[in-house]
C-alpha cells in the first residue's frame, strides 16, 4: 500500500471510530443510534453528487493524443551510434509547450523508468556523493546512467556552466566517474535536456537563463519543440476557449509586445471555466497578466 493510500485508510478507519463511538454514547443516553448514521449518509450522497457533477463538467483531454514532434522525438531515442550508444537529445521550446509531458510519455511507450530533476549548481546534484557514514547517495541521474531509463534533465539551461561541465565525459565517452568508482553508461540510458533556450544566455523572456559551454552543447542532437496547437486544443477539452487563447497568442506576436501566454492558459482556463468562473475573470488570471488597459485593448482588437 502506498503512502497516500494507508494515510487515506488510515483517516477512513478513525472516522468510522468516531462514529461508532457516537453511537454507543446516544445508545446511553437513550436515542435512537441510527439518526446519526442516516445524517452521515445523506451528506456522504451529497458529497458524491457534488463530485461526480464536477467530474462530468471537467475537460476531458482527448486520448492517444501526442505532440507534432513526438514521432521525431521517439525516433531519436531509437537510435543508436556504431558503438551502440544513444544520441543526446537538447529538447528547447517555450515555457508549457509539453517537453517534459513528452519525455514521460517517451519513457510509458518504451517501458522504461523515468528519473528527472532540475537545474542544478553543483555537480553533486549529478553525480551524488558519500555521506559521512560512507553510504552513497545516488541522484537521479546516477540510476538511469547505470540501469537504464529515461533521464531528463529539466530546465537545463538555468544551471551553472561549471556543474554542468562534469556531465561532459558521462555524455560522450560511455563511462562516468562516480564516487564510488566508475561507471559504464547503460545501453538504454536515454539522456534528454530540455530548455527554454539554445543554451546561448538569458533572452528577454528567459532571463534566468545561464550561457552553456560548447563542449557541454556540442554533446547533443537538438530538437525544437514548439507550441503545437491541435494538441492543446485537446489537452483543454473546450476548443472554442483554447482558439480563444491562440488568437490572443498570435495578437501579441503581431503587435511586438513581450507576454507571453503558454498553452497553460488553455488547460487552466478551461479548468477554471468548467468551474463556474465567468470567462472575463479567466481572462484576466491566466492569459492578461500584467498588460496595461492600452496594451490589452489593442491584444482583444487585434485578436477579434
Amino acid at each position: 500500500m502506498t503512502g497516500a493510500a494507508h494515510d487515506w485508510a488510515e483517516r477512513v478507519r478513525q472516522s468510522q471510530q468516531r462514529l461508532e463511538r457516537r453511537e454507543r454514547a446516544m445508545v446511553d443516553r437513550g436515542r435512537d443510534p441510527g439518526l446519526i448514521r442516516r445524517i452521515v449518509d445523506k451528506a456522504e450522497a451529497k458529497l458524491e453528487q457534488c463530485q461526480r457533477v464536477h467530474r462530468d463538467r471537467h475537460p476531458r483531454p482527448a486520448a492517444g493524443v501526442s505532440h507534432k514532434s513526438y514521432a521525431s522525438l521517439k525516433q531519436l531515442a531509437n537510435i543508436r551510434g556504431f558503438q551502440g550508444e544513444p544520441p543526446n537529445i537538447w529538447l528547447v521550446g517555450p515555457v508549457g509547450s509539453g517537453k517534459t509531458s513528452a519525455a514521460a510519455q517517451l519513457a510509458r511507450d518504451l517501458a522504461l523508468p523515468f528519473h528527472f530533476n532540475g537545474a542544478i549548481d553543483n555537480e553533486y546534484k549529478l553525480k551524488g556523493f558519500l555521506d559521512a557514514q560512507g553510504r552513497l547517495i545516488s541522484p537521479s541521474f546516477r540510476k538511469a546512467y547505470e540501469h537504464g531509463g529515461i533521464y531528463l534533465f529539466d530546465e537545463c539551461d538555468a544551471s551553472m556552466p561549471g556543474a554542468v561541465l562534469a556531465f561532459n565525459a558521462a555524455l560522450s565517452n560511455g563511462a562516468c566517474d562516480f564516487p564510488d568508482g566508475e561507471i559504464q553508461r547503460h545501453p538504454d540510458c536515454i539522456i534528454i535536456a530540455a530548455a527554454n533556450t539554445w543554451g546561448h544566455g538569458a533572452t528577454h523572456d528567459y532571463v534566468g537563463r545561464m550561457k552553456q559551454d560548447a563542449a557541454f552543447l556540442d554533446r547533443f542532437v537538438q530538437l525544437a519543440w514548439d507550441y503545437d496547437e491541435e494538441l492543446e486544443h485537446a489537452m483543454s477539452g473546450n476548443r472554442r476557449w483554447s482558439a480563444r487563447v491562440q488568437a490572443i497568442r498570435s495578437a501579441i506576436a503581431d503587435l511586438g509586445i513581450h507576454h507571453i501566454v503558454s498553452p497553460r492558459a488553455s488547460y487552466w482556463g478551461a479548468v477554471l471555466l468548467a468551474a463556474g468562473v465567468p470567462e472575463d475573470q479567466v481572462l484576466a488570471m491566466k492569459v492578461r497578466g500584467a498588460l496595461d488597459d492600452k496594451q490589452w485593448q489593442q491584444v482583444l482588437d487585434q485578436a477579434a
